[in-house]
């Protein structure tokens, strides 16, 4: 039986940690308390690993922002944030991302790819407007600008933090 993950936020450890291991045996047994007790199950092997993230804990999917025409393009909001804008966003051709899952990539990549798919195709979305106008990696670009937080390329570089992942196999 393969099970458990744990997360924590801000760490890079790629270590096994047995405290990890405890916590998601217990976590496992209080799910499938037919499992038994904790202390009868054993960890035989175990994997850890980084997930990328993003400050929100919203993944970042869709078309590359061309972030110098988005400073300049957007530069109003930075006196006023809720100052309509319409000029559409400019993008890099071609270049699209779908990272920044977290713990949900397994869930959440596959509608996200359909997403991608539907904007490179011309076609409907599969998911809201909002939903996805939340998702766009843009959005720390606008924000940084409503926020009067960007300065030149930093937003960009900054956008993900990792989180420590740790499984285990049990038996």
């Amino acid at each position: 039986l393969i099970a458990g993950a744990s997360f924590v936020p801000n760490s890079a450890a790629t270590a096994l940690s047995n405290q990890e291991h405890e916590r998601n045996i217990n976590s496992l047994v209080g799910v499938i308390p037919a499992l038994g007790s904790a202390e009868t199950l054993q960890v035989v092997d175990g994997f850890a690993g980084i997930r990328c993230a993003s400050p929100d804990y919203l993944p970042q999917v869709g078309a590359v922002p061309d972030a110098a025409a988005f400073l300049r393009d957007y530069a109003a909001l930075g006196f006023d944030a809720k100052q309509a804008i319409a000029t559409a966003g400019s993008y890099l051709r071609g270049l699209y991302v779908n990272v920044g899952h977290g713990s949900r990539g397994l869930c959440s990549t596959p509608v996200c790819a359909e997403l991608i798919a539907a904007q490179i195709n011309g076609e409907p979305r599969p998911l809201p407007a909002a939903l996805s106008q939340a998702l766009s990696p843009a959005r720390f670009l606008i924000r940084g600008l409503k926020r009067k937080t960007y300065s030149g390329m930093r937003s960009l570089q900054n956008t993900t933090s990792s989180v420590s992942d740790t499984g285990l196999e049990i038996k």
